[in-house]
């Protein structure tokens, strides 16, 4: 009996020296250092970056036995840099995605399904079905897409003191057709504005009832009509009648006459423009400003979640990974981690922000009057879980909430999760965005004439091979549907 109690205490010993062990393990690797897991996202290196990758890592160290490199891209060139960092097959953790499908076809992203069920649970509670279609390729999962905002409404803004000096009407708008007879007032009477901001560069062709399908270049869904027909958007009766309209625009003046080339509106004073809003935003975008720059807005669609919204901020964890399982654990603890997230987006409380006494709420520090003035910023949408985060300074206390029922009530695409496989047609639609470049940004902004330059634009889009990629795409979706 005793020998049988001796035998049950050494193999309970020996149990506990090998968890022992093993959890020594996971602190840190064979040479005793912590793992770094080298990230990659999109945002800009403020001068306080490197204090706060420190003080993430402090508590790296103690929550999952890791550190990690937060390696930042500006928008500009966060694309190409990736692109030529995953060419390399240079060794790296986690990044922000891009070319979600062009990558994954490639083998650049490891799947996730695994690596989810055991390192990252947190990050499949707290997100809806719909956002893990959307980071599926060939039902694999590859990608986490942050908790956010996804819906999104377009919508035509205008400058509050001229609406109120001629009194102007909006209740009978329903698209931006129906602004001609305002814009002709301020032609009219306001020789230093300029009745529209509309440029190649903007969102004039979403605010048109279509969803554009990733890359594709021209294909896309009739947002009022079939979703079982893939369509050439440009040669729609819609399209053609905005082109039409646009030349009209231009050449009574309403549009800049640069308008096809201009990349800003900084340079020139203006009626309207044409933006995405999500709830608050109104109130956001005109708080603190003056009375003369504040706007109006005229929603002329109605809220919408697609791919592209969804895609557009996801993080995916690389190939090359030397630890994947620890680079889920920092993953997930960004969507179940409420002091990780908040040290990450807005730095380090006392120093960067302070909480109002709502402890909800955020100040930054006296002197500062916006987080771009700020010492330190992380980007907010990018990864994780947004809903822990406290509110930036002047946000409602509702603002989640509002937020969580904007994508409740957002219409679901029927086309959520389809991606478009472009592997077999890159000759052909790097050939068509260069059609596209050439011809698009003058048809959009009406500095070209729709009579003659469209089908032009036609022709030579179906001579880079516009029709395959329409045959293609239309196949790809049918054989997606029956899945």
């Amino acid at each position: 009996m005793k020998k049988k109690m001796v035998k049950l205490i050494s193999l309970a010993l020996a149990l506990v020296l090998c968890l022992a062990v093993f959890s020594g393990c996971e602190k840190k690797t064979s040479d005793g250092e912590y793992y770094e897991i080298v990230w990659y996202n999109l945002g800009d290196t403020t001068k306080d970056h490197e204090l706060v990758n420190e003080k993430i890592n402090e508590y790296l160290k103690e929550k999952i036995g890791a550190t990690v490199k937060m390696i930042n891209f500006g928008y500009a060139d966060y694309e190409e840099k990736m692109k030529l960092i995953m060419n390399s097959g240079e060794e790296f953790d986690l990044c922000r995605v891009v070319n979600f499908a062009h990558n994954v076809d490639g083998g650049a992203y490891l799947p996730l399904n695994d690596l989810l069920e055991s390192h990252g649970q947190g990050i499949l509670e707290v997100l809806p079905e719909y956002a893990w279609d959307v980071a599926k390729y060939d039902g694999e999962i590859y990608a986490a897409p942050s908790n956010k905002d996804w819906g999104t409404q377009y919508v035509i803004g205008c400058k509050k003191s001229l609406v109120e000096k001629y009194n102007f009407d909006f209740s009978n708008v329903k698209s931006l057709a129906d602004m001609e007879p305002f814009l002709e007032i301020i032609k009219k009477n306001e020789p230093t504005y300029y009745p529209t901001d509309l440029r190649g560069n903007d969102y004039i062709k979403k605010l048109l009832p279509f969803e554009h399908i990733n890359n594709s270049v021209l294909g896309a869904f009739d947002l009022h009509g079939d979703y079982s027909k893939v369509v050439n958007w440009i040669e729609t009766d819609v399209a053609k009648d905005f082109f039409d309209m646009m030349h009209r625009w231009y050449q009574k003046g309403y549009l800049r006459p640069d308008a096809d080339t201009a990349t800003t509106s900084n340079d020139i004073k203006f009626f309207m423009n044409c933006m995405e809003l999500i709830p608050y935003q109104e109130e956001q975008l005109n708080a603190e400003k003056p009375e003369d720059e504040l706007r109006v807005f005229i929603n002329i669609e109605e809220p919408i979640i697609t791919t592209a919204y969804i895609q557009a901020s996801m993080q995916a964890i690389s190939r090359t990974s030397k630890n994947p399982e620890k680079t889920m654990e920092f993953l997930n603890l960004l969507y179940t981690d409420e002091y990780l997230h908040n040290l990450y987006v807005y730095g380090i409380e006392g120093q960067h922000y302070f909480l109002e006494d709502d402890g909800i709420t955020i100040r930054y520090p006296d002197g500062v009057k916006s987080v771009t003035e700020n010492d330190y910023r992380g980007e907010a949408y990018t990864q994780g879980n947004r809903y822990l985060l406290k509110l930036s300074p002047g946000s409602p206390a509702d603002l989640w909430d509002a937020y969580a029922k904007f994508n409740e009530e957002s219409f679901k695409s029927p086309m959520l999760g389809f991606t478009f496989d472009i592997s077999n047609l890159s000759s052909e639609i790097a050939a068509m965005n260069n059609v596209y470049k050439q011809y698009m940004p003058g048809l959009t902004t009406g500095v070209l004439d729709p009579a003659t330059a469209l089908p032009e634009a036609i022709e030579k889009f179906k001579i880079a091979g516009s029709e395959k990629v329409f045959e293609e795409l239309q196949r790809q979706y049918d054989e997606w549907k029956k899945k």
